[in-house]
């Protein structure tokens, strides 16, 4: 190619760039002390350095692509292939011209080319594949080579001849890929959006028509049929909604810059995408670590304010500034947010029924997490190791804060979920119906019956909430000498924790932000243990870890189980009452609790009761699965699944609610209906 071919497809690159640009936001951000830093570092092969100041050094001379003998190759693959080291590179060049971070960057890319010769019919090695190749082209969540090469085309470094070169990989890359796009999930998004972007960059060359075509079809497929009715990313993954939701933002710019495209993304799908992002965000700006997310430390210095990005993103759209209501519910999704309100030291609540549509979910139905007064108390692990020490811990049933049976897994069979409000009061009910399995690499051997229907009660009150109360009721059934284990887990982030295995408590010691657990419902013969940093051994599987940095390093976090061997009735009933308190000593607090049960003339109502130290009561009565009228049991007549009577010191009702309930006699109470002077639901 001549050289006036080759300055001509550079000014038409640059045109089509600062056209991208303009429509999507400078995609370098500003230079920071950190990032300068790190273009420093890159100088000397340095492509990846963990938080614990572990490096990983790339030779540039004799480099090996697969990173095998590195720190987390895995990650350290990433930082590579993506090119992730050109955004601090570029961003260091616009800030001091000096032409020494240019030169860095065409050496890492220099480097690649060396070892790749981009020809006709080029395809990716193994593990260059699916999600590496396609972000170094360039897209909104990496720049990678056509991101940055505006900025780097202003230095001496970056000459003609190599732009040309790069222009003419990126063009092998790009056929590849549109050969190649892949089917379903987050990887399909963003497949189709490297497809539009760059084939709007790269517009002079003959197939770049064809590749807009193409990614544009595949984002609007994304968009009817990925994102679900209640805003969710078809996969219901808070860490890789928000990549697709990003991705998608940008096209949602590109659309109405550039509607000649023909992308089909209306403002209000977007608005939804915002919507679930902030509802899966923890009162301190990190984004709740369910399934394949990222692991988020319990505690944050400086929070971070809530609702920015939505507000913003509503007012670039048109769309009314609707404050988001504390409770939000995603039923296509599976999960329910709770929060007493947007402070930093909200109570934060979240239930866990999600339905399996990918590879990054876990089996951790009616899981819950709590988070209050500034600290994350009760966590899920989030994304999995995959290494010998860590064998994709963190991605079975067992290791998150819901019931199981011999610690097998859930199966992926759908769940229920169902939310309901009255002033003070959140109820969820959730119900899994999939048996247990026992997990063998990716496949499930014989299993057993079992059904888990688990209720969460939270009362509300003074100080970011008063109680939570959880419901549990297993069924299984089983041949004799073969009947399960039973067990409640419940994951704790790092820190101290005292139990009293006789007393079945626990209680968190942290400085700020703590815990009061109390199990006055456990199955015969169950026992309270905790378990913090255990390794697969004789004394039973790995218990009690969180990642503190994915693939490669993990932190003991104190996992408590209530757990009776080889359970013999049908029927396993279990109360664990969750009390959030800021600092100082725990609430006293008296429990008590009868269980309900069957019985082949009725059913027996199950009975709470909690007495505080300011000489008020809480008492909870239910009926098993609320499936049926208390009636006359307790001191109570009613047509109520559930009911919760607060009593004051004086012993007069002070509040109470009822599920499904009709009609409230407390004997008590002088016999009178005192329905009206509860809330329902």
């Amino acid at each position: 190619m001549t050289t006036s071919t080759s300055t001509s497809n550079k000014a038409r690159f640059l045109e089509n760039a600062k056209r991208i640009n303009d429509a999507l936001g400078d995609p370098i951000p500003a230079c920071t002390p950190a990032m300068l830093d790190e273009a420093n570092r890159a100088e000397t092969g340095e492509i990846w350095r963990a938080p614990d100041g572990t490096v990983a050094v790339i030779d540039l001379d004799a480099t090996d692509w697969t990173c095998s003998k590195t720190p987390n190759p895995e990650t350290v693959q990433m930082h590579l292939l993506r090119y992730h080291i050109l955004v601090p590179l570029a961003a260091a060049f616009r800030q001091t011209r000096d032409e020494k971070y240019p030169r860095i960057a065409r050496r890492f890319i220099e480097a690649f080319l060396r070892d790749h010769p981009m020809v006709e019919g080029w395809a990716p090695k193994r593990h260059d594949g699916a999600t590496q190749y396609d972000l170094r082209i360039g897209s909104s969540e990496c720049p990678g080579w056509l991101g940055t090469l505006h900025f780097f085309a202003e230095s001496k470094t970056f000459d003609d001849a190599f732009i040309e070169t790069i222009l003419a990989a990126a063009r092998i890359h790009m056929l590849h890929l549109a050969k190649n796009v892949y089917p379903d999930r987050n990887i399909r998004a963003m497949n189709g959006e490297v497809l539009v972007v760059n084939g709007v960059r790269l517009s002079f060359l003959a197939e770049a028509a064809g590749w807009r075509t193409q990614g544009v079809r595949v984002v609007n497929d994304v968009i009817r049929r990925q994102i679900l009715p209640d805003g969710a990313h078809m996969e219901a993954v808070p860490g890789y909604h928000g990549g697709v939701m990003t991705l998608l933002t940008s096209l949602w710019r590109l659309s109405r810059a550039m509607p000649e495209l023909g992308l089909e993304i209306p403002s209000e799908r977007i608005a939804a995408m915002y919507d679930y992002h902030l509802a899966a965000t923890r009162p301190d700006g990190e984004l709740i670590s369910m399934h394949d997310s990222r692991y988020a430390p319990p505690t944050l210095a400086k929070p971070t304010p809530l609702g920015g990005l939505r507000a913003a993103l509503r007012k670039e759209a048109g769309l009314p500034a609707i404050t988001p209501p504390n409770v939000q519910v995603f039923p296509d999704a599976g999960q329910a947010y709770l929060r007493d309100d947007w402070s930093a030291d909200a109570t934060y609540l979240t239930f866990d029924a999600t339905t399996r549509r990918s590879f990054h979910w876990h089996p951790g139905r009616n899981a819950i997490t709590l988070f209050a007064h500034g600290r994350a108390l009760l966590v899920d692990t989030g994304y999995p190791f995959a290494t010998a020490e860590f064998p994709k811990y963190g991605h079975r049933t067992a290791h998150h804060s819901t019931l199981n049976l011999n610690g097998w897994n859930q199966s992926h069979t759908n769940a229920q979920m169902r939310v309901r409000r009255a002033p003070g009061y959140e109820l969820v009910e959730g119900f899994y119906a999939g048996g247990y399995w026992p997990l063998e690499t990716y496949f499930h051997g014989p299993g057993l019956f079992g059904e888990h229907h688990r209720t969460l009660l939270w009362v509300h009150g003074p100080n970011h909430g008063r109680v939570a109360i959880v419901i549990d009721n297993i069924n299984t059934t089983s041949e004799v000498g073969h009947k399960p284990s039973v067990e409640s887990v419940w994951q704790l982030s790092q820190g101290p924790v005292d139990i009293d295995p006789a007393g079945f408590r626990a209680t968190t010691r942290h400085d700020r932000g703590n815990l009061l657990m109390l199990f006055p419902l456990v199955p015969e013969g169950a026992a309270l243990t905790k378990h913090e940093g255990e390794r697969e051994g004789p004394q039973g599987p790995m218990r009690g870890w969180v990642p503190t940095e994915w693939g490669r390093l993990c932190e003991p976090a104190p996992m408590l189980r209530v757990a009776a061997k080889e359970y013999d009735p049908w029927q396993a009933n279990l109360v664990t009452v969750l009390v959030p308190f800021a600092s100082g000593p725990a609430p006293k607090i008296e429990a008590s609790a009868v269980g309900p049960d069957l019985a082949f003339g009725g059913r027996i109502a199950g009975r709470l009761d909690l007495r505080w130290a300011d000489g008020t009561t809480d008492r909870v009565m239910w009926i098993r699965r609320l499936e049926n009228a208390i009636t006359r049991q307790h001191g109570i007549d009613t047509d109520a699944s559930l009911v919760h009577l607060r009593f004051g010191p004086d012993g007069k009702l002070a509040g109470g609610l009822t599920v499904d309930g009709h009609f409230l006699v407390c004997e008590e109470l002088g016999g009178q209906d005192r329905i009206g002077d509860v809330a329902r639901c």
